[in-house]
């Protein structure tokens, strides 16, 4: 029929790769991430305790574990601090 073009309208353009094919985050075991959203408590920045298609994340404000798949993840990450 006819071809079409997928065209990125994301902002974050760094993610995917030709074809629109979204490229995962490296993330993983000890790094801190601060997401787009606060917690509760008022942290926004959370520690990775366990990577993989699941995510275990702790909020370095209060110390909850949150349990949260990949992609969600990935939507709600808005930058990543590398462990030192």
């Amino acid at each position: 029929m006819y071809n079409q073009r997928i065209i990125n309208t994301n902002k974050d353009a760094s993610r995917f790769c030709k074809g629109g094919i979204s490229v995962p985050l490296k993330l993983n075991v000890g790094d801190i991430v601060e997401l787009k959203k606060f917690h509760p408590c008022g942290g926004n920045q959370f520690t990775i305790m366990r990577a993989g298609m699941d995510f275990r994340i702790r909020c370095n404000t209060c110390g909850t574990q949150i349990w949260i798949n990949r992609p969600d993840l990935e939507k709600r990450v808005k930058k990543i601090i590398e462990k030192e």
